[in-house]
């Protein structure tokens, strides 16, 4: 035994066991989640106005009687990673955590969970071991597509478009704690530029709630060609590699 399980003994190896099925079984947790968004659970609670009976959320998402066994489960699981809350029996209404999947709302993060589930994103995590043993400048995501991901969204409308919309949404949601917790931090700015801010919803959201900051958007010129302007920021064409206006803040998203 000693050869095979080493020096553990049976309370370390269950715990070891527990420890990687937890981890093997990690992906049930982002896929629920996925499945929750696709089904629309969220924006159908929501919607209702009201905690809602497992039998009406099912027929508002038509859910055939055969599959309310197996979307009870599913609910389960949802209450228990936080994203709704079972009041009584059977009845479900929304957490903090799900008020961030109703599509409708201005910091729903429901766009940036969809990039980050889609397959072409999912798809360079089988080719990390592959990765880690080749010595060629690339990313896994080059070697799962053949393309660096900025150059394969151009080819893949959906992915761009996915892409573009994730980002928003998480700007939006910084956007909102910024205007509403960190007003201290902007006593005596003048000017503000967020670089590679896709649509610039940031610096829409400062130049919004600060008027006497001067807010711009530093993007790639076919950014900024293709978005539809506000006129409350200035829409500076470049590349941040090159140059970035000055301004007493620079706003940089890691993404």
């Amino acid at each position: 035994m000693a050869s095979i399980e080493g020096n553990l003994n049976s309370k370390e190896l269950l715990e070891a066991q527990s420890h990687v099925w937890h981890d093997m079984f990690g992906f049930m947790r982002s896929f629920s989640l996925k499945c929750a968004i696709e089904l629309g659970i969220a924006d159908a609670v929501h919607n209702h106005g009201k905690p809602i009976a497992l039998t009406d959320l099912a027929a508002t998402l038509s859910i055939p009687p055969c599959r309310i066994p197996h979307f009870q489960r599913l609910m389960g699981l949802l209450v228990h990673n936080g994203y709704f809350k079972q009041t009584n029996k059977d009845i479900y209404s929304l957490t903090p955590n799900s008020r961030v999947l109703v599509r409708d709302k201005e910091a729903s993060l429901t766009p940036m969970i969809e990039i980050h589930l889609h397959q072409p994103m999912l798809d360079p995590w089988q080719w990390l071991p592959a990765w880690f043993r080749k010595e060629q400048p690339s990313t896994a995501f080059e070697m799962a597509h053949s393309l660096p991901m900025w150059k394969a969204m151009a080819t893949m409308p959906e992915l761009r478009k996915m892409v573009m919309e994730g980002l928003d949404s998480d700007s939006a949601a910084i956007a909102k704690v910024i205007v509403e917790d960190c007003a201290d931090q902007f006593q005596g700015v003048k000017s503000l530029v967020e670089v590679a801010g896709n649509t610039g919803k940031i610096a829409l959201a400062i130049a919004k709630a600060f008027p006497y900051i001067k807010c711009s958007l530093l993007e790639l010129p076919h950014v900024i060609n293709a978005l539809e302007k506000s006129d409350v920021i200035e829409y500076v064409a470049g590349d941040m590699f090159e140059h970035i206006p000055p301004a007493d803040v620079l706003i940089l998203k890691v993404k």
